[in-house]
């Protein structure tokens, strides 16, 4: 006698017109996907993408001040001198230290 299972898990199937469908072997349900038909997707500030309790914005904030990443407000910066002068002088040493950085892993790696 042959066994043929009644339930196969979570199984998607795409349908026409951006529809599909999806099963858990019990229950089959049509859901219509969202499509995105640009290359950018572009929210307001407040808005946000979670998923479950974690808010994706939340861990972006976190992630930036962890790494030290610097976000530039180009509206503030046209209108203080001073702030634009130090953003400047920012990105040169950056680049002027991943350029140093690279060489000194340059030099590492050479044998003598």
């Amino acid at each position: 006698m042959s066994y043929y299972p009644t339930t196969y898990g979570n199984v998607s199937i795409a349908g026409h017109s951006g529809q599909y469908v999806i099963s858990n072997g019990l229950n089959t349900t049509w859901s219509s996907a969202t499509v995105i038909q640009s290359k950018t997707l572009q929210l307001d500030e407040s808005a946000d993408i979670k998923f479950g309790d974690a808010s994706l914005m939340e861990t972006l904030r976190e992630i930036r001040s962890q790494l030290g990443i610097l976000t530039p407000d180009p509206k503030l910066e046209a209108e203080f001198d001073e702030l634009k002068a130090c953003a400047q002088e920012y990105e040169r040493l950056r680049a002027k230290f991943i350029e140093q950085k690279r060489m000194w892993d340059t030099l590492k790696q050479q044998t003598f």
